[in-house]
Formats: structure tokens, sequence, C-alpha cells
């Protein structure tokens, strides 16, 4: 067994950053703003996917053979 420190999600923080530490940010003010003014449905539909991660932004094709799934990309 190694002596190495187990980084957990508890231990990840942004305590370890010190105060010359740059944080660059990921949205603009607006951005952010009109993000948390957006309205939301109820309900969101969800298509598994299989073997596979799509992430936001990021444009890659799948494949859906199922009916449901089909009508689902459709809708």
């Amino acid at each position: 067994m190694s002596n190495h420190k187990i980084r957990t999600l508890d231990n990840l923080s942004l305590q370890e950053f010190d105060a010359e530490t740059e944080l660059i940010p990921l949205l603009t003010p607006e951005d952010e703003e009109e993000m948390n003014n957006e309205e939301l449905p109820d309900s969101l539909p969800i298509l598994p996917l299989r073997n596979m991660v799509l992430f936001p932004g990021v444009v890659i094709p799948i494949t859906a053979g199922r009916d449901k799934s089909i009508n689902l990309i459709n809708d």
C-alpha cells in the first residue's frame, strides 16, 4: 500500500488555493444571469445511450433503433 493521500470529493475544495491563485470564469456575468433567469420545464426527457457519454456542447453521431428512442429524438 502506498502512503499517498487519497483524494476524495470531500477533500477537494477551494481551500487549497491561496490569494494569488487566479480562477478563470467559465461564463460571463451576462451568460450567468441569462442562465439563472431561464425557465425550465417540469420534466426533461432523457435518452439512455449505450457505451457512450455525450457531454453538453459536444456534437457526436448517435444511433437510435427503438421506436421509443426515435420518437423521443423527433419530439
